[in-house]
């Protein structure tokens, strides 16, 4: 219940991340429903490099903190992320 809870208030974020992507580059932004998982270190990692096969990433992240802590990373294949920096600058 607290993972539905959760995985909700990381979409409405999306959407409006989304929103303001559509703005910034004036153009339509399609970002898919986003998956919420609570790993440790090691779990994330193993997670990762199965998925990814290797390929090159790039990441932003976010710490926070309040009535509860954590760290929220959003992952990008490189050349995407290479992609979205060229067009906001």
């Amino acid at each position: 219940m607290q993972l539905d809870a959760l995985q909700e208030l990381v979409n409405i974020g999306v959407g409006q991340a989304a929103g303001t992507l559509n703005e910034m580059v004036q153009s339509h932004i399609h970002l898919k429903v986003p998956e919420v998982s609570v790993l440790s270190l090691q779990e994330a990692q193993s997670t990762l490099e199965s998925r990814l096969n290797g390929e090159f990433l790039s990441s932003v992240q976010l710490q926070f903190h309040g009535n509860f802590a954590g760290v929220a990373q959003l992952i990008f294949p490189t050349d995407s992320a290479t992609k979205l920096v060229t067009i906001l600058t």
